[in-house]
């Protein structure tokens, strides 16, 4: 839900509230956090950067990565 509200939603505070979500759930959500960073609203930057900088690690998002390796 709150991967098609960071990108389909309309309103930049209800995308930037989902950034804050998806860096809730954690590190698989990195590279939607990175589209984040792309939004054209910036809140939406600013509140994807916070979810990845309080939120992950950068061993959590290698973790991940190598867990997804289809994924590269």
């Amino acid at each position: 839900m709150f991967i098609e509200g960071i990108s389909k939603e309309n309103s930049p505070m209800v995308r930037a509230e989902c950034a804050f979500g998806l860096g809730k759930i954690g590190a698989q959500t990195f590279r939607s956090l990175l589209l984040a960073l792309r939004d054209t609203v910036q809140v939406v930057k600013d509140s994807a950067s916070r979810a990845i900088l309080l939120n992950m690690t950068l061993e959590d998002i290698q973790v991940a990565f190598e867990e997804n390796d289809h994924q590269k």
